[in-house]
């Protein structure tokens, strides 16, 4: 009898592989997709735009020469000759938490033995 339901189970989940129907979809539109997941799910939101224009400002002083002395970092930013703005995050502010205070996660363990080690 269980063999039977082993069997019966095998052979639909193997028809409803073979039936599945894949929809190709343009490499760069999924990596622009897997990217703008991977930042909401940071909380790091950005404009691709910015970035995009800093790059080409990095890559226009490198053919320039850097000839104002300036020197251009591996993110495509200048470090030197000008004001440059730059992001920061601000980090939310909580109670510290003591050894032996319960964990946050809410499993029942002190601190030191769950996500404190």
């Amino acid at each position: 009898m269980f063999e039977e339901l082993n069997a019966a189970i095998r052979e639909e989940v193997v028809g409803h592989l073979f039936h599945a129907q894949i929809e190709p979809q343009d490499a760069e539109e999924l990596q622009h997709l897997q990217e703008a997941q991977a930042a909401e799910a940071a909380g790091l939101a950005y404009e691709h735009d910015q970035i995009a224009g800093s790059q080409a400002i990095g890559a226009a002083a490198l053919a320039d020469g850097g000839g104002n002395g300036a020197s251009v970092t591996a993110g495509g930013l200048f470090a030197g000759g000008g004001s440059v703005a730059t992001a920061t995050r601000t980090v939310p502010q909580r109670d510290k938490i003591g050894r032996n205070d319960p964990c946050w996660c809410g499993s029942g363990k002190k601190f030191k033995k769950c996500h404190g080690s």
